[in-house]
């Protein structure tokens, strides 16, 4: 279990990535990433290291997810996860 500090900054991180996100800002989705890390797309793309993230997400935000908004529902969402949180994907 997260201790009190922890699950403050988890929930600052999803707070910041969820504005980044309806802002469709890339750069700024990037930054969440360390200069290392991985993007592993829900829909099978790859991307290693900060440079590649950013393009992968800069593509999709001016493209296929330009109109999408992501939403955080707290709460029970699922009967198989024991995380408090779920995400939505919202597209009009």
């Amino acid at each position: 279990m997260l201790d009190r500090v922890a699950m403050d900054e988890l929930q600052d991180l999803v707070a910041r990535f969820c504005a980044a996100w309806n802002r469709h800002d890339a750069d700024a989705l990037a930054r969440l990433w360390t200069d290392d890390g991985e993007l592993n797309h829900p829909w099978g793309r790859r991307a290693v290291g900060r440079d590649a993230i950013l393009g992968v997400l800069r593509e999709e935000h001016a493209g296929s997810m330009s109109a999408s908004e992501l939403q955080v529902v707290h709460g029970a969402a699922s009967t198989t996860s024991r995380s408090p949180t779920s995400t939505a994907f919202c597209a009009t």
